[in-house]
C-alpha cells in the first residue's frame, strides 16, 4: 500500500432487506483524494431469525467477479450482527461492489479513508498489545495508546476490540475533540461476547483517541499498529480480516514431545499462579488447538489445574484435580487463541509437565471417525499382568479403517504393584520421553490417549510398573474423514452438585448437546467424578438401550478423578452418562466435531495477521 488518508466517517449505505445479487456502492459524496486505489470501509451486516439461510457478503471491485475464497468480508448467519473493516478496490468514480448470496436484513457501509498512490500515512506494525479495559456505558473516554508505543504524531491506529456485554449496544472510536460520527466499530447483543478488528481509525495528533460505549459492556482494547506520514512502512499491510468456508480443522498427530517440565525449571508453579507456554515453536501458525498430556506431580495440597488460551479469561472449569502427594495425568485439548500461548493455572502448588500429542489445523489434517460406542480392544486381566519394564504390542487394524492415521482410546492401569508410568507410542519408533499414565502402587488410573499409527497399525505400550492395562477405543483419525474439530474455551456443561446435594444414584442419564450444537457429531469433554460412595466407573456413550462394555473414568470411594472424553452423540444430539455407583459428576466441554462446512477467519496474504 502507498499512503492512507483518513476522512471523517461518512455513512454511504444503510439498506434493509438487501436482495441477493451485486450492488454498487459510491464511497464518497464529495471528492475523494486524488490517486485513490482502495477505500477503507466499515461494513455492518444484520440479520433476523427470519433469515435462516447461511451465505456470504463479498466486497470487491465492480470490474471483477467476486471470489468466494478471498472476497468474503462477512458470513451471513441468522439472528446476528457482524462488523468488519476492509480495504476494497474502487474505480475512478469511487465505486465498489457488494455481492450477497442470501437476503440480508440490513447492510450498513461507513467510509473511513482511502489508500492513494500519492502522499499519505504509512502503516507500521507493532506487537499485539493490550492497552486498556473500558467499562461502559461511557462517553468521551480517552484511550491510552502509550503502552503500545504509538507515537504522539500518529495519524491513525489499527485496533482490536473484545467486548463482554450484558445489554445490547455498540461502541464508536473516534478522534478526541471531534464530533462523534454516525458510525460504530463494534455491535453486540445482550450477553453475547463479540470481537472486532478496526483496520484504521484516525487519531487527533494533539488530543488522542476516544471511545463511546452505548450499553453495559466491558471492552478490552488492543493495539496492532499505527499510521504515520513520517514513518518508514513495515513489510506488512494493515490487518484485514476475511472469511473462508471450509471443513472444520483436521488433526495432525505428532511423536510425543515434551513441551515443558517445571521440575527442570527448578521450582513448581505456586498456588494461585499461572504458567504461560508459547506453543508456536511446536505447531504451525495454522494450528487452532493443541492436544497435550498434562501431568501434575508432587502437589502440596488438594486443588485443581485449569488449562486455557492465554488471551481468554480463565474459565470455570478444571483440567486436572489433584490430591497432595499423588501424580495425576490427563489429556487436554485447548484452543491456542490469537496469541499462540496456553496458560496453566494451579490452585495449589504443584509441578506440571506437558507432552504434545498433536494439533488441529485449518485447511489440513485428518477428520475424526467416532466409534458408534466405546469398544473394548483389550484387557490384560483376561490374559496376564504385564511385567515391569516390558512392552506390550497390540494390533489395532481390526478396529480402525485402513487409512487411519491416529487412534483415540481410553487407557486404564489397574492392579499396579509399584510406582511408575505407562507410555503408548507407534511401534517401530523409539520410545519417546513422554508418559500417558503415571501410577502408584494400588492405584487404578485412566487417561485418554491419542497416538499416531504406523502403517501396520501396531501400538506399543511400555509399562515401568507391573500392572494390568485396559484399552477402550473412542475413535480414530483418517485422511478420508471430513469431521473436523471446533475448539471452545472450556464450558461447564453440567455439574450434578448443583442439582442435588446427594450423590447421583447409579443409573444412565442423558445430556443434551444437540439443542445448542445441532451440527455436532461428537464432543470433547473433561469428565470429573466427585466424592463417589463406592468404587466404580463412569461411561459416556451415544444413547442406546444397552451401555457398552467400556469405561471412561475409574475411581474408588471418596476420590476426585478427571479424565478427558471423546464420545459420539446419538441422532438427537444426546450423550448418555452411566455411573456404576452413586456419585457426583461434572462435564466441561472443550469442543466438538462436525461434518458441516463453516466460515473461518483468515488474513489475506501480505496483510498483518495480528
Amino acid at each position: 500500500m502507498s499512503g492512507v488518508q483518513f476522512v471523517a466517517p461518512q455513512r454511504v449505505m444503510d439498506q434493509f432487506d438487501v436482495p441477493v445479487g451485486t450492488h454498487q456502492v459510491t464511497t464518497f459524496t464529495g471528492s475523494q483524494p486524488a490517486g485513490s486505489t482502495q477505500a477503507l470501509v466499515r461494513i455492518t451486516f444484520s440479520s433476523t431469525t427470519a433469515s435462516q439461510a447461511t451465505g456470504a457478503l463479498m466486497a470487491h471491485g465492480c470490474a471483477a467477479q467476486p471470489n468466494p475464497a478471498s472476497d468474503v468480508v462477512l458470513p451471513l448467519q441468522s439472528d446476528s450482527t457482524l462488523t468488519n473493516d476492509v480495504y476494497v478496490p474502487i474505480d475512478n468514480a469511487g465505486v465498489f461492489c457488494l455481492t450477497n448470496t442470501v437476503v440480508a436484513s440490513r447492510v450498513i457501509v461507513d467510509i473511513e479513508g482511502f489508500d492513494t498512490s500519492g502522499p499519505g500515512a504509512s502503516y507500521v506494525d507493532l506487537p499485539f498489545t493490550f492497552t486498556a479495559a473500558i467499562v461502559g456505558p461511557t462517553h468521551g473516554t480517552k484511550l491510552d495508546l502509550a503502552p503500545a508505543s504509538v507515537p504522539h504524531d500518529a495519524s491513525g491506529a489499527a485496533l482490536w476490540l473484545d467486548a463482554s456485554p450484558t445489554t445490547a449496544g455498540f461502541a464508536t472510536v473516534y478522534p478526541c475533540g471531534e464530533p462523534v460520527p454516525l458510525a460504530s466499530q463494534i455491535n453486540w447483543r445482550a450477553d453475547d461476547p463479540v470481537e472486532s478488528l478496526i483496520a484504521g481509525v484516525p487519531v487527533a495528533p494533539s488530543a488522542g483517541l476516544c471511545i463511546d460505549i452505548f450499553g453495559t459492556a466491558s471492552i478490552d482494547v488492543f493495539v496492532d499498529g499505527y499510521y504515520s506520514p513520517t514513518a518508514t512502512p513495515t513489510n506488512t499491510s494493515p490487518p484485514q480480516l476475511r472469511y473462508t468456508q471450509d471443513h472444520a480443522p483436521g488433526f495432525v498427530g505428532t511423536t510425543p514431545t515434551r513441551l515443558f517440565d517445571t521440575r527442570d525449571l527448578g521450582s513448581p508453579i505456586a498456588g494461585g499462579q499461572v504458567f504461560e507456554l508459547d506453543v508456536s515453536p511446536f505447531v504451525p501458525a495454522q494450528a487452532t488447538a493443541v492436544v497435550m498430556n498434562v501431568t501434575a506431580t508432587e502437589p502440596q495440597g488438594p486443588g485443581f489445574v485449569t488449562v486455557y488460551p492465554c488471551d481468554s479469561d480463565r474459565p470455570e472449569a478444571s483440567s486436572l484435580n489433584v490430591t497432595a502427594g499423588l501424580t495425576v495425568p490427563n489429556l487436554v485439548t485447548v484452543d491456542v487463541g490469537i496469541s499462540g500461548t496456553v496458560c496453566f493455572f494451579a490452585q495449589t502448588t504443584t509441578h506440571l509437565l506437558a507432552d504434545l500429542a498433536g494439533y488441529y489445523r485449518l485447511g489440513g489434517g485428518d477428520g475424526f471417525v467416532p466409534s458408534s460406542a466405546p469398544v473394548r480392544m483389550f484387557d490384560t486381566r483376561n490374559t496376564g499382568k504385564l511385567a515391569s519394564g516390558s512392552t506390550f504390542e497390540f494390533d489395532l487394524s481390526p478396529f480402525v479403517d485402513a487409512d487411519a492415521t491416529s487412534a483415540v482410546f481410553n487407557l486404564t492401569a489397574t492392579g499396579v504393584e509399584n510406582n511408575g508410568f505407562v507410555t503408548a507410542f507407534p511401534c517401530g519408533t523409539g520410545r519417546p520421553l513422554a508418559s500417558n499414565l503415571n501410577v502408584v502402587t494400588g492405584q487404578t488410573v485412566p487417561n485418554l490417549v491419542t497416538v499416531a499409527l504406523p502403517a501396520n497399525k501396531h501400538v506399543c505400550f511400555f509399562t515401568a510398573s507391573r500392572a494390568h492395562l485396559v484399552a477402550d477405543l473412542a475413535g480414530w483419525y483418517s485422511s478420508s474423514a471430513t469431521s473436523g474439530f471446533i475448539s471452545t474455551t472450556p464450558i461447564r456443561w453440567i455439574d450434578t452438585r448443583l442439582l442435588s446435594d446427594a450423590p447421583v444414584p447409579a443409573d444412565a442419564y442423558s445430556v443434551d448437546f444437540g439443542t445448542d450444537i445441532p451440527d455436532a457429531t461428537a464432543v470433547v469433554l473433561n469428565a470429573t467424578v466427585v466424592s463417589p460412595v463406592l468404587p466404580g466407573f463412569l461411561t459416556t456413550y451415544p444413547c442406546s438401550p444397552q451401555p457398552p462394555l467400556a469405561s471412561n473414568v475409574n475411581f474408588v470411594a471418596g476420590q476426585i478423578v478427571p479424565n478427558m472424553v471423546i464420545s459420539a452423540l446419538d441422532a438427537d444430539g444426546l450423550l448418555c452418562v452411566l455411573n456404576s455407583t452413586a456419585t457426583h459428576w461434572i462435564l466441561d466441554l472443550s469442543g466438538y466435531f462436525t461434518d458441516s462446512l463453516l466460515f473461518f477467519t483468515f488474513f489475506p496474504e501480505g496483510s498483518d495477521s495480528l
